[in-house]
């Protein structure tokens, strides 16, 4: 099963937001994401999640990992939820992708 989201499913999400990415026991703040997410992104999320880490056995690293992936796979699933409940309504007629 694939899930497709297109970016009017996700106006209101804010990456920044999910509470999880944001560890508030390390100093490292979260970085500041471009709309169209180019390499140097992805070189800070990795300096970021290198900060993260740093101070960290592997089972806290694995730990934290899976949380957040529980926690992003809620948010998907709440999308997912609400796309069908609008399907269900009339209000969405495309529900390819789920």
């Amino acid at each position: 099963m694939r899930i497709q989201i297109k970016p009017k499913d996700v106006d209101a999400m804010d990456v920044t937001n999910i509470s999880s990415i944001a560890n508030e026991s390390n100093t490292a703040t979260f970085p500041k994401i471009s709309p169209d997410f180019t390499i140097e992104d992805i070189r800070k999320l990795r300096d970021y999640n290198s900060e993260r880490f740093a101070n960290m056995t592997r089972q806290e690293i694995v730990d934290d990992i899976n949380n957040g992936a529980r926690e992003f796979l809620a948010l998907i699933e709440n999308v997912r939820q609400t796309k069908y409940a609008d399907y269900c309504s009339g209000s969405y007629s495309d529900f390819s992708g789920l």
